[in-house]
């Protein structure tokens, strides 16, 4: 799970998405609806802001990533077959339905938030 965020206007919109990491060409992708209201903000402006990591609350400070990038929307049959698990079922009809897409996200930075008995510790990658 990922906190997942976008900006329209001036007002910012966050929601949570499962994402599906690619280490071979870094791109985070996750299932949306083609109507939904994040593929519209997506459209208007591609900066995304995408929060994961810390799967327990309770066990905060962990590890957690913090990722800027641009998204797209894609519906080529090759994306959706990549992303599609059975989860997805009962959401889409399967990799055909028309309402089926996957948002691509490239990072262009990078954070990762490490805590220890020392403070907090910061990695960051840029691209």
């Amino acid at each position: 799970m990922a906190n997942f965020a976008t900006v329209t206007g001036k007002k910012s919109w966050v929601g949570y998405v499962m994402i599906t990491m690619a280490p071979q060409d870094l791109k985070i992708r996750f299932a949306s609806c083609i109507d939904s209201r994040k593929v519209k903000h997506i459209s208007k402006w591609p900066e995304v802001h995408l929060i994961c990591g810390i799967k327990d609350p309770g066990q905060f400070p962990g590890s957690f990533l913090q990722i800027q990038g641009t998204a797209k929307l894609s519906t080529t049959l090759g994306e959706r077959k990549r992303v599609w698990n059975k989860e997805l079922k009962n959401v889409f009809d399967g990799v055909n339905d028309p309402n089926y897409g996957v948002i691509v996200v490239e990072p262009y930075h990078i954070e990762l938030a490490t805590f220890d008995a020392n403070g907090p510790h910061n990695l960051v990658w840029d691209r």
